[in-house]
């Protein structure tokens, strides 16, 4: 297994592989606490390939020539598609979403949707790209650095 993290070094096909692959690890942390069999059904369209979502940057040899061939796009990209379908249809994985906290838009906002949405690093909130441009602190880090500072008084 070889680990491939540095963007500059990558081709079209494996950056956007790469894009799909972290996509599908955001959408395994969904299925996989559904109460739903939808995790074991993501399980069965990766196999035996589970490093696909569970270690985004390790490649095997294999994976490399599928990377080239085309094919290994096309797999993660199904595996992708089906768990969006299935968190955006799912009457327990849908109402686990985010709404962004900086904009006024009701728009449900899931950290898979990369292309739209920016995702804290640090406490995993999830907000428009275009209104957390810019911004130097996570609106929700600061309201627990503040419940922190000052536990038992509620903030509004």
């Amino acid at each position: 297994m070889l680990t491939v993290k540095n963007q500059s070094y990558m081709s079209t096909k494996m950056f956007h592989v790469q894009m799909l692959r972290t996509q599908l690890l955001y959408v395994r942390a969904y299925l996989f606490t559904c109460r739903s069999d939808a995790g074991q059904k993501l399980r069965k369209l990766v196999w035996p390939r589970e490093h696909l979502y569970e270690h985004v940057h390790l490649y095997s040899v294999f994976d490399l020539q599928l990377v080239a061939s085309g094919q290994l796009v096309s797999k993660v990209r199904y595996a992708v598609t089906f768990g969006r379908d299935h968190v955006t249809h799912c009457e327990v994985c849908s109402v686990r979403g985010f709404h962004c906290e900086l904009c006024s838009d009701n728009e449900v906002l899931y950290p898979f949707q990369l292309g739209n949405t920016y995702t804290c690093g640090v406490c995993y909130g999830v907000y428009h790209s275009s209104c957390a441009r810019g911004r130097k602190e996570c609106p929700r880090c600061v309201r627990r650095a503040a419940r922190k500072e000052h536990p038992g008084q509620e903030n509004t």
